[in-house]
Parts: structure tokens; sequence; C-alpha cells
């Protein structure tokens, strides 16, 4: 039952973005949104858009760079607020 309150209370960008030949295109930006989706929802983010570029970039490391990667950062409610 709280895995489906979370998928209801979750925000993620509305463009995911994709990893590919070594780039990801727009990945600050996209990671700005992400937290600008949460304040909008009522959830404050737990981290800085360069906090999340960061981590992004380091679990990229772990792939080819022959692989492209589905990027989909997001937060979610877990407990309380007028949401939950």
């Amino acid at each position: 039952e709280a895995r489906g309150r979370a998928r209801r209370l979750r925000t993620s960008g509305r463009r995911r973005r994709r990893w590919f030949e070594g780039v990801a295109p727009d990945l600050e930006l996209h990671s700005a949104r992400v937290n600008a989706s949460a304040t909008a929802l009522g959830l404050k983010p737990s981290m800085t858009t360069g906090e999340i570029v960061g981590l992004t970039w380091d679990g990229l490391k772990k792939f080819d760079g022959k692989t492209a990667v589905y990027i989909r950062p997001m937060y979610w409610a877990e407990h309380g607020g007028y949401m939950g």
C-alpha cells in the first residue's frame, strides 16, 4: 500500500533524459526541473541540482559509454504532508 501511495505522490521531470555516446544533453536543466516540480507538489527537495547532476555522472561512470542509459531522477512522499 505504501508503494502505491508513493507512486501517486512522486515527481519526476516531465522529460526524462538519456545518456548516449558519452553525453547527457540538458542534464542540469532537467535536474533543476525535478526540484521545481517537487516544490510545486509540496515536497522539499533533498538534493541540489548540482548534487543530482554529480550523482548521475557518478552512476554513469559504471557503464561502458556505448550503452544508452535512461536517466530518471525523482522524489516521492513517504510520510505525512497535506497530500499524504
